[in-house]
C-alpha cells in the first residue's frame, strides 16, 4: 500500500465514541493513541485526530495488502 507524505485524514471523535466503537476501556485507548502520538502516525488537536503517516499505521498494524489475495488463491 503506498501513501504519499501529505495524505492526511481527520476525524472529529471524542474518547467516549471510541471507546465505545471498539469495546475497549478509556485507559487502553489513551494508551493506544499517546503510542500513535509518540510514533508521530498521529495529531490530536482540539478533539480532531489527524493522521499525519500512514504508512507508520501500515507499520504498527502489520497490515499485508495481499493477504486476501492470497487467501482466494489457496481457496481455489
Amino acid at each position: 500500500m503506498v501513501f504519499t507524505a501529505n495524505i492526511s485524514r481527520y476525524w472529529e471523535l471524542c474518547e467516549i465514541v471510541l471507546t465505545d466503537a471498539l469495546s475497549i476501556t478509556t485507559v487502553h485507548i489513551n494508551r493506544v493513541l499517546t503510542q500513535l502520538r509518540i510514533a508521530e502516525a498521529i495529531t490530536i488537536n482540539c478533539g480532531s485526530l489527524n493522521i499525519v503517516n500512514p504508512q507508520v499505521l501500515v507499520q504498527i498494524a502489520g497490515f499485508d495488502e495481499n493477504y486476501l489475495h492470497h487467501r482466494l488463491q489457496n481457496a481455489g
